[in-house]
C-alpha cells in the first residue's frame, strides 16, 4: 500500500453535486489503495460538447467530437499503464493541450507525492517550456514530436533517414543531445497515402471544373478565380501539392510530384523524444510505452459511448465537474472488473462487450406479496459464476421461508 503522507480528512460526499475537496479525497484515497506507485503516468485530453449556449466553462475550441457548431469543455485524464484513472480535470473548452502539462506535473508531485516517474504525452503536449519543467521536477518523459518538428528533421542535412529503419520499423538517432526514436507504422502509412490520393483527385477534379468555367467565359477576373479555388484548397488542404498559374481568364495547374514524393516519405512516420537512457529503456520499449496512450483513448471512448458523458446538459461549473467525475468513476469500476477476468477473457477468447451484454441479462425475479417464495436469479450460468468468483462477488441468494400450513386456516 502507498503510505498516506498528507491526504485530507474524509469529507461528507454529496451525491450528484461536485465539491473539489470530495474529488480530491476520492482520487487520493484510491491512489493510496495501490500496492506500489506507478512508474509510468499516461496523460491525454479530449473534449465533450454541450447542448445550449450558457454553460459555464463551455467555449468554442478544437472539437475531438467533430462538433464545431457546439461549445465544449476540455477533459484531462491521467491513468496508469492498465488504464485505471488517477486524476481527472475539467477545463474551459478552448484550452490548448500544451498549456495543461505544467500544472499536471505539479499536481502529481504535490497531491500524490510522486518523486520519480516518467510522464507520457501525445504530440500536442511537447513544448520547450514543458520539457524543461518536467526535467526540473525530476521526472522523465516520453513525448511525441509535432508534425512540423518531424518535417524539419526530415531535411537531408539531419540524421533522419528512412534507411535507418530495421525490420521492427524503429530506429534511434541523436540530434543535438536529444534521444529520438523514429517509428514507422506501415498500416497508418497506407491509410495516409490513400487519403492523400483521394484529396488530390478531389482537388484536381474541382480545378478542372473551374478551368471549364473559365474557358466558357463564365469566370474571368483573377480575384474571382482565386476566390473560387481557395474554397477547395481550404476544404482539402492540398494547395502545397499543386503548381498554379492564374491570370485574366487563365488557370493552369499540375501536380507538384516532387513535394508529393517528399511527403510520402513520412507516411506513417512519427518521432518520439525521451529523456530516458538506453539502459533504462531501449528503442522498442520506448515505442511500446508511448503506444500505451491507447489505454487513455480507450477510457475516453468508453466514457463517451458507454457511460454517455455527452452531450452535457448542465449549466453550472460545479455540476459539470461532478458529471464528468462520476462518469470516470463508473469507468474505473468497469475497468477493474475487466482486469479482474482478463485471464479468462484471453483463455476463452471472449470480448468484454459480450460479457457486459450477458451481465445485463442478470435479473432478480420476486413475486410481490409472496415472501415465502425464493427469489429467482435469471441469467446466472456456470460461466457467470466463474466471473463473480474472480471478482469476489457472492451471489446474493436468499433462503426460502418455510410455509406454515394449518395455522391460518379457519377453524
Amino acid at each position: 500500500m502507498i503510505p498516506k503522507k498528507h491526504f485530507i480528512t474524509k469529507p461528507v460526499i454529496q451525491p450528484w453535486i461536485f465539491y473539489k475537496k470530495n474529488q480530491r479525497f476520492i482520487e487520493e484515497e484510491l491512489y493510496c489503495q495501490r500496492e506500489s506507485p506507478p512508474r509510468l503516468f499516461l496523460y491525454d485530453i479530449t473534449s465533450s460538447y454541450f447542448e445550449g449556449r450558457k454553460a459555464e466553462l463551455a467555449k468554442y475550441g478544437y472539437s475531438r467530437d467533430h462538433r464545431k457548431d457546439r461549445k465544449q469543455i476540455v477533459i484531462g485524464l491521467v491513468t496508469d499503464t492498465q488504464g485505471l484513472p488517477i486524476c481527472v480535470e475539467v477545463l474551459e473548452g478552448n484550452t490548448r493541450d500544451s498549456t495543461t502539462v505544467i500544472n499536471k506535473i505539479d499536481e502529481l508531485k504535490s497531491r500524490f507525492s510522486v518523486e520519480k516517474a516518467c510522464f507520457i504525452g501525445d504530440r500536442g503536449m511537447k513544448t520547450e517550456a514543458n520539457v524543461e519543467h518536467i526535467k526540473s521536477e525530476g521526472f522523465d518523459f516520453i513525448l511525441a514530436l509535432s508534425h512540423r518538428e518531424v518535417l524539419k528533421l526530415a531535411d537531408d542535412d539531419t540524421p533522419f533517414q528512412m534507411s535507418l529503419f530495421d525490420v521492427q520499423n524503429v530506429a534511434e538517432v541523436n540530434v543535438d543531445g536529444r534521444r529520438l526514436i523514429i517509428c514507422k507504422n506501415p498500416k497508418a502509412g497506407e491509410d495516409t497515402k490513400r487519403r492523400r490520393d483521394e484529396l488530390l483527385k478531389n482537388t484536381e477534379d474541382s480545378l478542372t471544373k473551374v478551368k471549364e468555367r473559365i474557358n466558357k467565359g463564365r469566370l474571368k477576373h483573377v480575384d474571382a478565380i482565386r476566390k473560387v479555388i481557395d474554397k477547395f484548397f481550404e476544404k482539402w488542404k492540398m494547395e502545397k501539392f499543386f503548381k498554379l498559374t492564374i491570370g485574366e481568364g487563365v488557370l493552369e495547374f499540375e501536380r507538384d510530384e516532387e513535394k508529393i514524393e517528399s511527403a510520402s516519405r513520412l507516411d506513417g512516420v512519427y518521432v518520439i523524444e525521451t529523456s530516458l537512457e538506453e539502459k533504462e529503456m531501449n528503442s522498442s520499449e520506448i515505442q511500446k510505452s508511448y503506444k500505451l496512450l491507447q489505454v487513455v483513448e480507450r477510457a475516453f471512448r468508453s466514457v463517451k459511448d458507454v457511460m454517455e458523458i455527452r452531450p452535457v446538459f448542465h449549466r453550472k461549473e460545479i455540476r459539470i465537474k461532478g458529471h464528468v467525475f462520476i462518469c470516470f468513476l463508473a469507468y474505473m469500476v468497469e475497468r477493474i472488473l475487466q482486469l479482474g477476468i482478463e485471464d479468462l477473457m484471453n483463455e476463452k477468447e471472449v470480448e468484454w462487450v459480450e460479457i457486459k451484454e450477458k451481465l445485463r441479462n442478470w435479473r432478480e425475479i420476486k413475486v410481490q406479496g409472496r415472501d415465502d417464495l425464493q427469489s429467482l436469479y435469471s441469467g446466472i450460468d456456470d460461466e457467470m459464476k466463474e466471473w463473480l468468483s474472480k471478482w469476489n462477488i457472492q451471489l446474493p441468494l436468499r433462503k426460502a421461508k418455510k410455509r406454515q400450513y394449518g395455522k391460518n386456516k379457519k377453524q
